[in-house]
């Protein structure tokens, strides 16, 4: 039984998580890294014009952000490095890479929906030294 309960508390406290700070855990308008440890990609998409419902409007506007979302994101990694080290735009296959190779292991931690209809996805990457790990290259 002891052994059990060691072997609980080691499982618990080898569980690591990374936790904004409180003053950027409702930061839903910056594009970019939140902290070391957390990137952040706000996505948008507007509706399909012929839908006419708002459940159609919404959903079309859902369903585009979704198929998109990963590439959105990997373009943000991207964007974020370029105006971070006043790049002229060009950077490497191995950012490209990494980008997208990154983006796969965010989540959806906000979803909503603005007056037109259109849906705003806040995905969020978390990954200790995830900034610096985009400005390393």
């Amino acid at each position: 039984m002891r052994l059990k309960n060691i072997s609980f508390l080691l499982l618990l406290f080898s569980c690591s998580t990374t936790q904004l700070p409180d003053n950027l855990q409702n930061d839903f308008k910056t594009s970019g890294a939140l902290g070391d440890n957390c990137f952040q990609a706000v996505i948008k998409y507007h509706p399909d014009k012929n839908a006419q419902s708002l459940h159609d409007r919404r959903l079309s506007a859902f369903i585009k952000a979704k198929e998109n979302l990963l590439t959105e994101a990997e373009n943000q990694i991207i964007n974020f490095y370029i105006k971070t080290k006043n790049s002229d735009g060009n950077y490497s296959k191995q950012l490209k890479d990494f980008a997208e190779d990154i983006s796969k292991s965010g989540k959806i931690e906000q979803e909503f929906y603005l007056p037109d209809d259109s849906v705003v996805l806040i995905y969020r990457i978390y990954k200790d030294g995830i900034k610096e790990k985009i400005l390393s290259f």
